[in-house]
């Protein structure tokens, strides 16, 4: 009976282990799912793709090829750029996105992104804060870049009422600017950071610009020092002068001010306003109790930076002939051709003029294009710059005079280094439309504690408007036009005018379009209505022989000039004098006398002839008064015994 005892016993201790084994296995597969639940993944730092086992990733794809040293080494690096990720790039800090994302509708929709993927917010808003900006950033949508698809102002996007407000995307930073491809190269490459403007000696440059050298709009300068010291200076919150002995850091801006495609203009300007700041640095009195190797070394600074500018001045010559060279062989404009926005938004306008002398309801998007109509009348129809638009005032406005059926209006401040005021002469019907401008559409955008500074033309947000040139376009935009700015219409219209008008007409032409003194100077007078007016009257001759619609009469028109011209090469000027000696008191040559002589029946010498004649009696009235200019009363009274 023992041996079955044994029997049995040893069939126990055998079903006994073989359950023992069995558990083991699941013990075992159960730590092996739970380890591969466990398992941290690991970014391979050579393809920046997820691995769950990274050494096994790099033996076979990565690094097959190397040894097993460097493998570890690259094993090693890849696990501590996990922990360091994990440690601090998890992490975003909100007051960083504010400076980083202006618009505010884009950096929360990149918070709840980066929220939704795991990433840790500090100093996040509230989620009360969060919807409730959220609403006001959906109530302004996103503004449209392209233009409108058709052209009649009830569909004038949104986008067309408020990008002409400055400052009106992010109030809380008034040195705002829209952001465009060059301004993110530039803050890319780390060209755009400023310091912060309370620095202080960027706070005393401001001060010397605006007070001592009257600069009133001195912020551009300001900022462009402001970049230039930064990116010499990458850290701290107050402008070191050690930057004086940094001439490298500043030869490296210039030049990856350059590799950015910046123009050749604002490069200068950059330099410019640096060579400003320097002399101010010499000029301070704090800084001039300093031993003399400051201001050696401000010297220094300053040759350096006029040194850099010399090549820059040189691209800038050739930008200037390419352009030139390009308007050579271009096709040219008319004055016609320069026009056509207004021919075409006249329907438009005149719908809306007609709800605004009716006192009807308009829209916001149609008194937004009504006032680009009305920029665009003064610098396409009465060619004048785009800073004597900005500059026009309410007392300007109400300071103008009716006279022989034209409304005479003068312009002080438009932002030109002359001596010349902008005048124009409206007809009526032009003046009518600024007037209801004035009363039905600018008293709308007065705002309580937004300051207008008296200015004629007001955006949305109840501030002066910041580029007529701006309105200019976009309304060429919103009626698929192309775009003419106020320098190419200017052009035509004094190439226009050089070609058909009289040497005293020329005159009056570059008083019109207030050109600089030294344009001005040759015929220069004091300014009067009567010449205003009749200068404007020239040009609506001009418009009028430029036109498609008469375009026979001036095709006729510059062909009988185009002759006149060729036989003048026969019968010149010289020849018109012996025929007809110029006198003080003689009379000028009839067209009868001149096509008799010879000559052709148009007014090319005869204008020339009276010229010459006004010269002489400007001679020979001078000459009767040797110490004093004569008054005119005095004038008069000579002429009167002639």
């Amino acid at each position: 009976m023992q041996p079955t005892r044994r029997r049995g016993s040893r069939r126990s201790s055998v079903k006994e282990i073989n359950v023992e084994q069995e558990r083991g296995m699941v013990g075992l597969e159960d730590a092996l799912l739970h380890s591969e639940k466990d398992r941290h993944i690991v970014y391979c730092l050579r393809c920046e793709k997820p691995q769950d086992t990274l050494s096994t990733h790099l033996a076979r794809v990565c690094m097959k090829n190397s040894t097993p040293e460097e493998r570890q080494a690259e094993l090693q690096r890849a696990e501590e750029n996990t922990k360091n990720w994990t440690r601090d790039r998890r992490v975003w800090d909100y007051a960083e996105m504010c400076k980083l994302y202006t618009n505010t509708a884009l950096r929360l929709i990149l918070l709840k992104d980066l929220r939704r993927k795991g990433f840790f917010i500090a100093n996040a808003p509230q989620d009360t804060d969060t919807e409730v900006i959220d609403q006001s950033s959906t109530s302004t949508p996103i503004k449209q870049v392209l233009p409108p698809t058709s052209g009649s102002t009830e569909e004038a996007g949104e986008g067309a009422a408020e990008t002409s407000d400055s400052g009106s995307s992010d109030k809380a930073n008034p040195t705002w600017q829209k952001p465009t491809i060059l301004r993110m190269k530039m803050k890319k490459m780390g060209l755009y950071a400023k310091f912060p403007p309370e620095t202080a000696l960027l706070a005393q440059f401001k001060d010397y610009l605006k007070n001592t050298l009257l600069v009133t709009k001195c912020q551009q300068e300001v900022d462009n020092v402001s970049r230039i010291l930064r990116y010499i200076q990458p850290t701290g919150k107050e402008v070191h002068l050690d930057f004086l002995t940094k001439s490298k850091e500043a030869i490296t801006f210039i030049r990856e001010l350059n590799s950015v495609k910046m123009s050749p203009s604002t490069i200068i300007n950059y330099i410019k306003s640096m060579i400003r700041f320097i002399e101010h640095l010499k000029l301070d009195l704090k800084l001039a109790k300093k031993d003399q190797a400051f201001h050696n070394n401000c010297q220094k600074y300053i040759d350096i930076l006029k040194t850099l500018r010399k090549p820059v001045l040189k691209s800038l010559c050739t930008d200037t002939v390419r352009k030139r060279y390009d308007w050579f062989i271009g096709d040219k404009q008319t004055l016609h051709d320069c026009q056509r926005v207004l021919r075409v938004t006249m329907k438009d306008m005149l719908g809306i003029y007609g709800k605004l002398l009716e006192r009807k309801h308009v829209d916001k998007k149609q008194k937004t294009l009504f006032r680009y109509y009305c920029e665009g009348i003064l610098i396409l129809k009465h060619f004048q710059r785009p800073g004597a638009v900005q500059g026009m005032t309410t007392s300007e406005w109400f300071n103008k005079r009716l006279h022989h059926g034209r409304v005479c209006v003068g312009v002080r401040e438009h932002k030109t280094a002359t001596m010349q005021i902008a005048t124009f002469a409206l007809t009526k019907e032009e003046a009518s439309f600024l007037d209801h401008y004035y009363l039905e559409i600018r008293s709308g955008y007065l705002k309580d504690g937004v300051d207008d500074r008296d200015k004629f033309f007001l955006s949305i947000s109840g501030r002066p408007v910041s580029s007529a040139t701006n309105d200019l376009r976009r309304l060429h935009e919103h009626y698929k036009l192309p775009n003419i700015r106020s320098q190419v219409v200017r052009r035509v219209a004094g190439t226009e005018a050089n070609e058909n008008f009289s040497e005293e007409q020329k005159s009056a032409v570059a008083h019109y379009m207030a050109h600089s003194t030294e344009v001005a100077k040759t015929h220069y007078r004091m300014r009067t209505m009567e010449g205003v007016v009749a200068t404007a009257n020239l040009f609506s001759c001009l418009e009028r022989s430029t036109s498609d619609e008469s375009g026979n009469e001036g095709t006729s028109h510059r062909r009988k000039r185009a002759r006149e011209t060729a036989d003048e090469d026969v019968k010149d000027f010289s020849t018109f004098l012996e025929c007809f000696p110029v006198g003080v008191t003689g009379q000028p040559p009839t067209k009868k006398q001149r096509t008799d002589a010879g000559f052709l029946p148009g007014r090319v010498f005869y204008d020339k002839w009276r010229v010459a004649q006004y010269n002489q009696r400007a001679e020979y009235l001078l000459s009767q008064y040797s110490r004093h200019p004569p008054t005119v009363h005095k004038v008069a009274k000579i002429i009167g015994k002639e």
